[in-house]
């Protein structure tokens, strides 16, 4: 069956939204993720070398990546009601990560 023209909207996601939600599935997910991260962007910032504040936000607590505004995530990956992202256990290759799920498996 075609897919519909909302549906097909739905479940569009750009290359930023994937490198985005990419950075957060790899980075900030998990406790042991966000200090091995936390702890690389303190050698950094002590080292006097520059890294880009949104790096800490979207490697950070899910309290922070909910600070951001709900546009820069796709669609399928808000919580509409509550205006948050929505993180889960399990992806999909094909359908969350369509450019770089190929990649992400070999990780």
């Amino acid at each position: 069956m075609p897919t519909s023209t909302v549906n097909r909207y739905q479940n569009y996601v750009t290359l930023e939204q994937e490198v985005m939600v990419s950075y957060r599935l790899l980075s900030g997910q998990s406790v042991h993720s966000r200090k091995l991260i936390r702890s690389d962007l303190v050698k950094l910032k002590h080292d006097g070398r520059p890294f880009d504040d949104l790096l800490r936000t979207l490697c950070g607590p899910k309290k922070e990546v909910d600070t951001l505004l709900p546009e820069i995530w796709p669609e399928g990956w808000m919580d509409i009601e509550r205006d948050t992202l929505l993180e889960s256990d399990v992806y999909s290759a094909q359908s969350d990560f369509p450019r770089l799920g190929y990649r992400l498996i070999s990780l």
